[in-house]
């Protein structure tokens, strides 16, 4: 039996060894000149900690390059075009433009309302918020299993909070069992 499962699980999974230096991921760190520099240090040192072997690139406006690329000489380093003329969402639209650059990960430095709503809903990568705290917040999109979970949370709670568990359990039988006939109906002979 083991050797039957060993064949037919080569069938279906195959292993293939990469060097860990060649993984490279990419990161996008999002500066809106909401924050002090030595709070941007720290985003881009936790970053290095956090992330091994990435490639960052920083999303900052021109005010703070030269700064940035006398610090950190590895770090690329992308502006927003300052002709542009709404200056309020100059970063959200330079993200959409970078969005052909498949991204892994981008990290938010502020809750600013349009480059989270760009990057939850234009890019696959998974977003970080990184807060003055040094805490990584990871920001993810609810599912259906997640919106589901509060309902029935509350069910639970209402009737087995108050100990009527035989109440709960009937009424728990009596919908599946209305299902069951709703999908299945029973056929007399």
């Amino acid at each position: 039996m083991k050797k039957i499962l060993k064949k037919f699980g080569k069938i279906f999974i195959t292993l293939k060894f990469r060097d860990y230096n060649i993984l490279k991921q990419t990161a996008l760190i999002i500066d809106n000149d909401c924050i002090s520099k030595e709070h941007l240090n720290l985003v881009i040192e936790n970053t290095r900690k956090s992330f091994s072997n990435t490639h960052i690139v920083l999303l900052t406006f021109n005010r703070r390059k030269k700064y940035i690329s006398d610090e950190f000489r590895d770090i690329e380093i992308a502006s927003p075009d300052e002709r542009f003329w709404i200056k309020r969402y100059q970063i959200a639209i330079w993200m959409l433009k970078m969005r052909d650059r498949n991204f892994d990960f981008i990290i938010l430095t502020s809750l600013d309302i349009s480059p989270i709503i760009v990057a939850m809903f234009f890019t696959r990568a998974q977003v970080w918020l990184f807060n003055q705290w040094n805490q990584w917040w990871l920001l993810r999109q609810r599912t259906a299993g997640d919106l589901l979970k509060i309902p029935a949370a509350l069910i639970w709670l209402i009737f087995i909070g108050t100990r009527n568990t035989i109440i709960f359990l009937y009424l728990l039988f009596s919908v599946g069992f209305f299902w069951l006939k709703r999908f299945f109906p029973f056929r007399r002979t």
